[in-house]
């Protein structure tokens, strides 16, 4: 657990002034290093490679592609094997394209870059790196591509980008509203406050009736996905009842809501970007509520995210109170985030593993499991949902 919660909290203070500043270029250079390292060669940790590595090594020949809907991310996976070998290593090199590319987003965002690639971690970070979706994660790759485009103003090549990552996860075709997003979000901030908020409202509202939800979700996956596979993947992906308007969760939300919508003049103005960065945080916090009744629902907003966080980053920057505020419920939350599942803890590093061999696979399948009960004595039942 050390190493991650070290992690969250030497990278933002590396993009302090507590660091003098010859030294933290240099420090930052080896930091980064050590992210490359730690967060794309995860091994025994995550739940989703269980299946992708029997897949990888059982893939010889073309006909042996089972992802006719998402083809690309098939051929990809089939070159790997061909090319390179070894599961864990193809992997790590496209774990390191995708911090690569949310970075790169990152710093045109953002000078506190490093702070909010750590500050991730918890949102989307270590979902997407250490449990590892791997086809979700692969075309996001092209998504923060297609993102960077967009903010060059370079909409066809973004357009081009977003509709290829279709063909590495359904799910992704989602992500082509971004790109109107991104050229219209800074309209947002001249949005009045409260209209905003009374919207927010209704979505919250809308949220705690899930049958519309499920409804239009639906419609959605049928839309996609009849053409292939029908509605047989994603029959067990259910919206979940909620029959409280507000729970402690939703009214934390609500807060931040609030303090971004009341914040809004200060940070757009002080910072670049800072009417983008905030239309799109809005954008981010409605589209959460409206989607944390799926299960998976999240992963849709997790672009978005980076320009939550920035905001985040921005606020902790500007006021003393949300740099406590903040330390709290990293202290409070991040630990207990890590605990409760065993796809975190303990540790383990592919990368002596890929040098010398690897370990037998179920032991290495039973490791934190075995872990996670021991020290819960919790029952897990793994659901792969690649």
């Amino acid at each position: 657990m050390l190493y991650y919660i070290l992690t969250l909290i030497l990278g933002v203070i590396l993009d302090t002034t507590i660091v003098p500043k010859p030294y933290r270029r240099k420090m930052r250079f080896w930091f980064v290093i050590w992210l490359y390292v730690f967060l794309c060669f995860g091994y025994m940790t995550g739940s989703d490679w269980r299946i992708y590595e029997l897949d990888f090594y059982n893939m010889n020949t073309i006909s042996d592609v089972r992802w006719s809907g998402e083809v690309l991310f098939g051929y990809l996976f089939l070159l790997l094997h061909r090319i390179i070998g070894d599961y864990w290593l193809s992997v790590g090199i496209l774990k390191i394209l995708y911090l690569y590319t949310l970075i790169r987003v990152t710093k045109r965002l953002s000078e506190f870059w490093l702070s909010v690639v750590v500050l991730m971690m918890p949102l989307s970070l270590l979902f997407i790196l250490i449990d590892n979706p791997l086809r979700f994660m692969t075309a996001l790759i092209l998504v923060h591509v297609g993102m960077e485009m967009c903010l060059k103003q370079k909409t066809k090549l973004a357009i081009s980008l977003m509709f290829f990552s279709f063909f590495f996860h359904n799910a992704s075709i989602f992500f082509i509203i971004l790109i109107p997003a991104i050229l219209y979000a800074e309209r947002l901030s001249s949005w009045n406050k409260i209209y905003l908020l009374v919207v927010y409202l209704v979505l919250t509202g809308i949220s705690s009736y899930p049958a519309l939800i499920e409804a239009f979700r639906r419609w959605i996956v049928f839309s996609i996905r009849s053409y292939n596979e029908g509605m047989s993947t994603y029959n067990t992906y259910e919206v979940t009842s909620n029959v409280f308007l507000f729970s402690i969760g939703s009214l934390f939300e609500l807060v931040i809501m609030g303090v971004v919508l009341f914040t809004r003049d200060t940070i757009s103005q002080k910072n670049e970007n800072g009417k983008l960065i905030f239309g799109m945080t809005v954008a981010y916090l409605m589209l959460a509520r409206i989607l944390h009744v799926i299960p998976t629902g999240f992963r849709l907003v997790i672009p978005l995210g980076i320009f939550y966080t920035v905001y985040m980053i921005y606020l902790i920057k500007a006021r003393n109170i949300f740099r406590w505020l903040f330390i709290v419920y990293i202290a409070a939350s991040f630990p207990r985030y890590l605990w409760n599942t065993y796809k975190f803890i303990p540790y383990s590093n592919s990368i002596p593993y890929i040098i010398t061999g690897h370990l037998d696979y179920y032991e290495r399948s039973m490791y934190n499991i075995s872990d996670f009960k021991n020290r819960t004595q919790e029952d897990v039942y793994i659901m792969i949902t690649p």
